[in-house]
């Protein structure tokens, strides 16, 4: 662990010792181990997505709702692509040295983060087997619910749905939650609390829908926090700021 350069002792010494950056891996590693204890066993996915499932139907009653698919579903996706637009002029200011909000490094490691944090979650469900819930038996589905450590049943193609990549259009920009922090620390602990909301609320859309287990979306939440810490500490960025 103590040669890894995301190790406990990496974040806080790599990045000038900071004690914020330290807290965050502490907070990465607790969050991590109760995640794997909350979603173990398929009993809290199961009972969450239960909620939104119509066993008369025998589908999910908000699947094909206008206001899921069409308010919160697209239009989730239409804001995330209206603020990447100020974003990508506020990091082309920082990196030609023009923006007080966002020195260089920060603005590399804004632009590295919009663009591995969603790439880590294509890679993670590249190679995850668990399924949808509308893919699950009890669910009307073909695939049996399967625990976050089961091995696939010999036969069942793999799911492929872990985890949650919609609700990633929100996480993403917790980024800005790290890199802001050099000369904005109120704004970026704003947007810090709006990307977080934003992507939750992505999340549970596609939780009515019956896309993804609640346990996809907490562990999406998990992995771009992950990302930003990491790309934080790596840029060495100065995120205890003193008299700001």
């Amino acid at each position: 662990m103590s040669s890894s350069s995301f190790s406990l002792s990496g974040l806080g010494h790599g990045s000038g010792g900071s004690p914020w950056l330290h807290l965050q891996a502490w907070l990465l590693l607790g969050s991590a181990l109760l995640l794997m204890l909350m979603f173990n066993r398929e009993t809290l996915d199961m009972t969450v997505s239960g909620w939104a499932f119509d066993s008369a139907l025998g589908e999910f009653r908000w699947r094909h709702a206008a206001l899921v698919e069409q308010g919160l579903y697209r239009g989730g996706k239409w804001l995330s692509y209206t603020l990447a637009a100020p974003v990508l002029w506020l990091v082309a200011q920082g990196l030609r040295g023009r923006s007080r909000w966002l020195g260089r490094r920060a603005a590399w490691a804004t632009l590295a983060g919009l663009a591995l944090i969603p790439l880590a979650v294509v890679i993670a469900k590249s190679l995850s087997v668990r399924h949808c819930p509308w893919d699950v038996l009890e669910f009307g589905g073909y695939a049996p619910m399967l625990g976050l450590f089961d091995a696939l049943p010999q036969g069942i193609r793999p799911g492929r749905c872990f985890p949650a990549g919609h609700a990633m259009t929100g996480f993403v920009w917790l980024i800005l939650g790290v890199t802001l922090r050099e000369h904005q620390r109120r704004l970026a602990n704003a947007l810090l609390a709006f990307a977080l909301g934003f992507g939750l609320v992505m999340g549970f859309t596609r939780i009515l829908q019956g896309a993804h287990f609640v346990s996809h979306v907490l562990w999406s939440a998990w992995l771009a926090w992950a990302v930003a810490v990491a790309l934080g500490a790596s840029f060495r960025l100065r995120l205890d700021p003193r008299g700001r």
